[in-house]
């Protein structure tokens, strides 16, 4: 179950785009002005992927996908 609402509000930005680059994720985190978003990207991201809610992929530049657990989690 995911505690955060920062992670409820990111998995959800994700289960509507499917793949985020890096710097899409960053900006998300900006417009929800959040401090050190950089920072912030960090500690949730690690967080949403230890709990297998969303992978990392490289497609040409670091991207994250959201995961099957992930779409359950957010429907």
């Amino acid at each position: 179950m995911i505690s955060n609402g920062l992670e409820k509000k990111l998995l959800k930005k994700l289960s509507e785009n499917l793949l985020m680059r890096k710097e899409e994720v960053i900006q998300f985190l900006r417009e929800e002005e959040v401090e050190d978003a950089e920072e912030v990207f960090r500690v949730v991201m690690n967080g949403l992927v230890s709990k297998g809610l969303v992978r990392y992929v490289y497609a040409g530049e670091s991207c994250y996908t959201i995961t099957q657990k992930g779409m359950r989690e957010v429907s």
